[in-house]
């Protein structure tokens, strides 16, 4: 059975807060909020890897971005990248290829 949770207010609350803090302190305040979760999913990731992991590679190149402001909003985003170009076989496994 799913828990759903519904979280009423938001808007309004971001609203008042960006009106009392202003702008620019709202963005820094969501860059690292959004840089904390992104090491928590990080974290989550790698140890979710683990259980698959030959040689560790994959594990050890897992890498985080800071959070950035776009016209979007502010976004961070994690990934792969170091010396045995994980990055490739992760695409592999994740999207296949063509012969």
């Amino acid at each position: 059975m799913p828990n759903n949770v519904s979280i009423k207010g938001v808007n309004a609350t971001l609203k008042e807060l960006e009106e009392r803090l202003g702008e620019k302190q709202m963005q820094k305040i969501s860059r690292q909020a959004i840089n904390k979760a992104g090491e928590e999913v990080k974290k989550d990731l790698k140890q979710d890897m683990k259980s698959f992991r030959d040689t560790g590679a994959s594990v050890d190149e897992v890498v985080q971005q800071n959070a950035t402001k776009k016209s979007t909003g502010v976004s961070g985003r994690i990934g792969w990248n170091g010396p045995q170009n994980r990055y490739k076989l992760i695409h592999l496994n994740e999207w296949g290829y063509t012969r």
